[in-house]
């Protein structure tokens, strides 16, 4: 995991008169396979918590396989919304991806009583790689969700990002 610090929006806005019109978010492609241990990414969520920025964390990675394949339930909700700044922007690059998902949405639902807040999906779609567009990622999701969870079934902001690598 890269890791990169940013001047705050105080010290690069403030000079200029705009850092009453600014936030800040930070973001972090969470993947289990990068971090077997989970040491690592507890610590970077924990001391982001305990910095009380007041600001979202966004995860925008996968979950390698789903609950159990790497890291188990309760590691997994805590980097994706147990944390209290914690929000999810899965990848969803296929359909197994969105039921694995929904698999941590059914049970944070029924053994930790709380949804997993979603901000969005991301993607990668280029006309060479015939992955899902956003729009599908997004429904693709949102099915897995109802099909899963039910009537119970967290809301997922259709907040979608595709990442394409430059030529």
């Amino acid at each position: 995991m890269q890791r990169v610090t940013s001047p705050t929006p105080s010290q690069c806005c403030a000079p200029h008169g705009l850092h009453e019109h600014v936030t800040s978010a930070a973001a972090e492609d969470v993947e289990p396979a990068w971090d077997r241990t989970f040491h690592k990414t507890r610590d970077f969520f924990r001391g982001y918590r305990d910095a009380r920025t007041g600001h979202l964390l966004y995860n925008f990675g996968s979950l390698d396989g789903g609950v159990g394949s790497v890291w188990n339930a309760r590691q997994i909700f805590f980097v994706t919304s147990g944390m209290k700044y914690a929000r999810a922007i899965p990848e969803i690059y296929n359909h197994a991806m969105a039921k694995q998902w929904a698999d941590l949405a059914q049970i944070a639902r029924h053994r930790y009583n709380r949804p997993v807040k979603f901000a969005g999906v991301m993607t990668t779609h280029t006309s060479r790689n015939r992955g899902m567009k956003p729009r599908d990622a997004h429904n693709v999701l949102a099915r897995a969700l109802a099909s899963r969870v039910g009537s119970s079934a967290p809301d997922v902001p259709a907040t979608l990002t595709n990442i394409v690598a430059a030529d």
